[in-house]
């Protein structure tokens, strides 16, 4: 009896499958133009998906410690303070694992719906050698150019160390460490680790260990990002005077206030619930620290740390009458040069 009831619903579901793809025939397009022009012109015409908008965008880089151990780190101690020169490029070439590492990771990532930049493609889309140069005048380095060009909300950050293997003995031992930081403040995340894995295949091992640990890290990322879209992105907002400016932050404007005064109400007001924090506040630099500043428009749009500052110059000079630069460097720190009226 019940076959008897299935094969009815079997004709009727192919009579009007029939009947569905006789309508589609009639209503096929007359080129692959026309479909395109229609398509877009819905996607248009569509509202915009914020989620989609503020879906963080991730890279995973090589650790501090690990470019050292390939030597691929150089230190320069200048005036007491030590800065750092990183040559991912050369990293990639030297270590033989690093690839497949890296690409496991990305994977995982990439099969739950997270949009990835790859280190080495990133890396061949702007001069390395240009990056280096410019660190090697103290104005920034490899990491600082790489994060500014690339721009990722989440670095992964992967430490590990495994002895070489030596004649035919395989490697035995590996301990890693996957740390996920913000991108703009450093801070970190999440973190996921192995000690001292034993296998004879120990990286193999290692991908093992990260499926196991990933949703959790996964999970961990998220709840942080979604933080994010609600209470503001953290930023650090710097205002210099010029030398040989005629103005300095403590004359009054028209409207008697101090320019200091005005730039500190511009940030509270433009600030998700007015959350920021003063550091310095004399005649010639202000410093702000703990800004919130939000993730979205209202239309839904993506808005970054670079459009506050250009709001931020554009207050300035309508509004104040002066006159800036910005002098940004980093992802999460605004840095403006007010040159005078």
């Amino acid at each position: 009896m019940k076959h008897l009831r299935i094969y009815p619903l079997l004709f009727m579901f192919l009579i009007l499958a029939g009947c569905s793809e006789n309508k589609k025939t009639e209503e096929k397009p007359s080129s692959l133009v026309e479909t395109v022009n229609n398509d877009m012109e819905n996607y248009l015409n569509s509202d915009v998906n914020a989620i989609e908008q503020a879906l963080p965008q991730i890279m995973v880089i090589p650790s501090d410690q690990t470019l050292d151990a390939f030597y691929c780190l150089d230190k320069r101690t200048i005036d007491g303070k030590t800065y750092y020169i990183r040559n991912y490029k050369e990293y990639l070439t030297k270590d033989t694992r690093a690839k497949s590492i890296f690409s496991f990771i990305q994977s995982k990532f990439i099969e739950r719906g997270y949009m990835l930049d790859d280190l080495e493609r990133s890396l061949n889309n702007f001069d390395t050698q240009e990056a280096l140069d410019i660190a090697s005048n103290l104005e920034t380095d490899a990491r600082t150019s790489l994060l500014t060009t690339i721009k990722p909300d989440i670095i992964l950050e992967l430490d590990y160390k495994s002895p070489p293997a030596r004649g035919s003995y395989k490697e035995k031992e590996l301990t890693y460490t996957l740390t996920a930081f913000d991108a703009y403040t450093s801070k970190s995340i999440a973190t996921v680790s192995g000690n001292k894995i034993k296998s004879a295949d120990v990286i193999e091992q290692m991908k093992s260990e990260m499926t196991r640990q990933l949703p959790t890290l996964m999970g961990e990322m998220q709840n942080y990002f979604s933080d994010l879209l609600t209470k503001g992105r953290q930023v650090s907002i710097t205002i210099n005077v010029a030398e040989g400016s005629n103005q300095n932050l403590q004359d009054s404007s028209i409207e008697g206030d101090t320019y200091a005064d005005q730039i500190i109400d511009f940030i509270k007001v433009n600030c998700v619930k007015g959350v920021y924090k003063m550091q310095i506040n004399t005649k010639n630099k202000l410093v702000i620290s703990n800004a919130r500043i939000k993730l979205l428009n209202d239309d839904g749009t993506q808005y970054s740390v670079y459009d506050y500052a250009r709001d931020l110059q554009k207050y300035l000079k309508s509004k104040l009458g002066l006159l800036s630069d910005n002098n940004s460097q980093g992802l999460g720190n605004i840095v403006l040069t007010i040159k005078g009226m």
